[in-house]
């Protein structure tokens, strides 16, 4: 009986010891895992560590990372390769400043070119384009089989270089002649052709900026000739509408053929000594702003 009392006694020490030793590794092991978990951040958001990649949802499915970083590729290799400008034909003597910068100069390089010409400057070959000291390397090799230099004679270059010299000297547009008109800068035999051209159609010019009425005559070529040009409107040879024929009435840039029958049917219609510019305007022929221009070629 004292023996079964002793071992009970021993049984319930060795239990209470047991129960001690469990619960204190359940205690450690408790405070362990609570010192590793990671707190979450107040408020309830979730925290991103910096090492995670955050995933890009991608709408459309077709597109993979690898074409995603091919087109990457793409667009750095268009943004970094320059696009060639297109070359074309020209004559450095009367180039103008817009196209030399197609051709692929900056403006003020293009610029240089001109106020070159102005000071009565000549390109007799084409090795003379390479005294632009302004040219990027490389461009004179890559123009060189485009320069197509029109035969410019001793005289014409003469009188340029007097027009350089002396900016009173004036040439009228009524009277000079093809030689003349190619002393001007940005004029050569093509242009200087289609002005006594324009001259014979319409009988003279009115003002000096009216050789912008040329196709191919723009506002930049004018400004290179305009100090060195004038008109005398009393040399314009005006036209009589009561004898004129249809030809060269329709020869006139600014009337044109179906102007010109609507003229002749008027004049056929009423009394030819009747027919004027003023009944053409009040019989809505011809408008107001068409009658301006009209009043320096027709009586």
């Amino acid at each position: 009986m004292k023996l079964r009392e002793r071992l009970s006694k021993r049984e319930a020490s060795g239990a209470l010891t047991l129960i001690c030793v469990i619960v204190f590794i359940q205690t450690l092991i408790f405070l362990f895992n609570k010192e590793v978990k990671e707190p979450s951040p107040p408020g309830g958001e979730v925290s991103v560590t910096l090492k995670e990649e955050p995933k890009i949802e991608n709408r459309n499915p077709g597109v993979t990372k690898k074409s995603i970083s091919n087109q990457t590729d793409q667009n750095q290799i268009t943004t970094g390769t320059k696009e060639l400008p297109k070359l074309f034909s020209f004559d450095p003597n009367i180039v103008t400043q817009e196209e030399l910068v197609k051709l692929g100069l900056t403006i003020g390089q293009a610029s240089v070119v001109v106020k070159y010409r102005e000071r009565g400057g000549v390109f007799r070959k084409r090795e003379d384009f390479k005294r632009i000291y302004v040219l990027p390397d490389g461009f004179y090799e890559r123009v060189r089989e485009y320069i197509e230099i029109e035969e410019i004679k001793e005289e014409q270059i003469v009188n340029r270089e007097k027009l350089a010299i002396n900016e009173d000297i004036k040439i009228d547009l009524n009277s000079a002649d093809s030689l003349q008109l190619l002393s001007l800068p940005g004029i050569g035999p093509y242009y200087a052709g289609k002005i006594v051209e324009f001259r014979n159609r319409t009988g003279g010019f009115a003002y000096p900026s009216q050789i912008m009425d040329i196709k191919g005559i723009d506002s930049e070529r004018f400004n290179m000739t305009s100090r060195f040009i004038y008109t005398d409107t009393l040399k314009i040879k005006k036209k009589n509408l009561e004898t004129i024929s249809f030809e060269e009435l329709s020869a006139n840039p600014y009337v044109g053929s179906y102007l010109a029958r609507a003229i002749i049917r008027f004049r056929e219609n009423t009394h030819p000594e009747m027919t004027n510019l003023a009944l053409l305007l009040v019989n809505n022929i011809i408008k107001p702003e068409l009658l301006k221009i009209l009043n320096y070629y027709f009586h």
